[in-house]
């Protein structure tokens, strides 16, 4: 993981454009400003308690109220609710969807000797592989089915309750993924 963070902000001094970089509120601010030198880049720190640490579900059109008005913020699931997130937030008027199948839950079998949840990885060419399905950052604890179908759950509820959140501010978000489980976004 350091290795990675040290490649990425040492690529972040090659860029010579102007860029806005999205960071979660939780991160370690005055090392991101340490590190982030170049003048072409405008760091953005967003965020607030994810929906799902608080006790209970409220309906999506609060939710998406909350949002608005509160340090509330969706789920922590997956870059792309952030990403559409932060589009509404900033406000494109248009947003499009491409390549989220969302479809990962489908990947999972449980090993019936060891109860350990297992993903289906296809590679690129053609071979599949079965490995056993870990947390992340470090990836060295196991998923419980339960945590994965609490993890799906959010991730959706995320989707409905950001699209609720546009449709507020007339924003139109579509989702143009050839194949996709999110049934929130009109398709294109």
């Amino acid at each position: 993981m350091k290795q990675k963070r040290e490649k990425f902000y040492t690529s972040l001094t090659k860029v010579d454009w102007p860029i806005t970089l999205y960071a979660p509120s939780t991160a370690d601010q005055d090392y991101m400003r340490r590190m982030l030198t170049n003048e072409k880049i405008k760091l953005v720190f967003f965020g607030g308690c994810p929906v799902t640490r608080i006790p209970l579900k409220i309906p999506t059109s609060m939710t998406a109220n909350l949002y608005e008005t509160s340090n509330l913020i969706p789920p922590v699931c997956n870059v792309l609710i952030y990403a559409v997130f932060i589009a509404v937030l900033t406000g494109h008027s248009q947003i499009d969807i491409y390549g989220a199948d969302l479809s990962f839950h489908m990947d999972v079998q449980v090993d019936q000797q060891s109860n350990q949840l297992l993903m289906s990885y296809t590679h690129y060419y053609g071979k599949t592989e079965l490995v056993p399905w870990r947390k992340n950052p470090q990836r060295t604890q196991p998923f419980t089915m339960h945590e994965l179908m609490s993890l799906t759950s959010d991730t959706y509820y995320a989707h409905k309750s950001i699209y609720a959140m546009a449709k507020k501010r007339n924003i139109s978000i579509h989702n143009k993924s050839s194949f996709s489980l999110i049934d929130v976004y009109p398709r294109a």
